[in-house]
């Protein structure tokens, strides 16, 4: 289904045209210049999208694409959940969904936010002004002056920070607890590499505990008070930017909870087979939703992304981002929180994917894209299938969607 949202179209006034190139090029009986440089066709991007979505026989999928700050369209198609699963979700653009490491753009979004607010530089170190009891237990390495091993906000954001995961066997898909955090921060650092690591995001949530609301990481409860300070952070200076700012995404752990324990999307796998569902209801425990903060599990959907980055990207006044810290953010080659960044065709894409699962036993999987392309146009691309070929469909498709002007 295409729900459109905003089509527009640049004329050229012939009339005009002739003012200020005289009056012979507008000469019908003359050939007329043309520049063959290929111009980047937005409707063309669109419908490239929507064709092969459909080819592929995708499950269930949302598309919201931008332009310069504004909606451009949305495309949807197929359910949330299949009917067979407890009743059917039919999805559209704003069904909200586990985006999983795309959370991870947004929680470098709201610490450049934290910054900001604190006067703070993403070069600045990181583990200084982390909870004092983490302070003084962070290997002397992470704290020494002059020391190779400092860390930056920014290089948190690039996974480029020599923790030692795996001295505890805290696999880089899982997502580490406050105490294992603090652990993995005791142990001799490596080289600082950029080596892929949920543990490395969660490090965001302490952060802000600490800077914007000074929390005390000795409390019994502190785990599950960091956690709620930090969704309260991102409703407070992102949510507000959602697609719908009357409901918000869910912002609390028992939202977290009411989300999963009603009717929510379900994962699949791909292809889809009708006789042979593999569906996974891909639910997430309290204790979970803890630990995921930072690095994975917002529920958003393509149109809730596809507004907080066109503030977040194209605000003037600092509605999410001062002009600085978009500037951070959006360094070619030094991008903060994207991770997937390639030098493309037509410049360089700043991209971040997600994926909860695939599940062992059934190979079902949601995944999630986006992509902030260098002339101005975002994509977002979710999905409740283990549709793998995601972030080459979108690449690919805006590569071809360059055509020339004179054809």
């Amino acid at each position: 289904m295409r729900h459109h949202v905003l089509r527009s179209s640049l004329a050229l006034n012939l009339s005009l045209l002739c003012l200020f190139v005289g009056l012979a090029s507008c000469d019908p009986n003359i050939p007329q210049l043309c520049d063959p440089t290929p111009q980047f066709d937005i409707e063309e991007f669109v419908n490239l999208m929507e064709q092969q979505l459909i080819d592929d026989g995708v499950t269930g999928y949302q598309l919201a694409v931008s332009q310069n700050g504004n909606l451009y369209d949305t495309l949807s198609g197929g359910f949330a959940r299949h009917e067979d699963n407890g009743g059917e979700i039919l999805m559209n653009p704003e069904t909200r969904l586990n985006v999983a490491s795309v959370s991870k753009l947004m929680a470098a979004i709201a610490l450049l936010k934290a910054l900001e607010m604190k006067g703070l530089d993403p070069d600045d170190d990181m583990v200084s002004h982390l909870p004092e009891s983490w302070k003084n237990a962070a290997h002397s390495k992470f704290r020494r002056q002059g020391s190779a091993n400092l860390i930056s906000f920014r290089e948190l954001t690039q996974m480029r920070t020599g923790f030692r995961f795996s001295q505890d066997g805290i696999a880089s898909t899982s997502t580490p607890s406050n105490d294992q955090l603090l652990q993995v921060l005791t142990y001799e650092p490596t080289a600082k590499n950029a080596i892929y690591h949920n543990g490395n995001f969660c490090f965001i949530r302490v952060l802000i505990g600490e800077m914007i609301y000074n929390l005390d990481a000795t409390a019994t409860d502190y785990n599950e008070t960091c956690t709620e300070k930090f969704l309260e952070f991102i409703d407070q200076n992102l949510y507000e930017y959602a697609h719908n700012d009357q409901l918000r995404p869910p912002n609390t752990l028992d939202a977290y909870d009411n989300f999963y324990n009603w009717a929510h999307p379900w994962a699949y796998p791909y292809p889809f087979d009708p006789n042979n569902l593999n569906a996974w209801e891909a639910d997430i425990t309290r204790t979970k939703s803890i630990d995921n903060a930072g690095t994975s599990g917002m529920l958003l959907s393509a149109m809730d992304l596809a507004s907080i980055l066109a503030y977040t990207v194209h605000g003037k006044n600092g509605e999410i981002l001062s002009a600085s810290s978009q500037e951070a953010l959006l360094e070619d080659g030094n991008d903060m929180g994207f991770f997937n960044s390639i030098e493309g065709e037509h410049g360089f894409y700043h991209v971040k994917g997600g994926t909860k699962g695939p599940q062992s036993s059934t190979g079902s999987a949601l995944r999630s894209f986006v992509a902030v392309f260098p002339n101005g146009v975002e994509a977002v691309f979710i999905t409740n299938c283990n549709y793998n070929q995601r972030d080459e469909v979108v690449v690919e498709n805006f590569d071809k969607a360059w055509v020339n002007p004179c054809k």
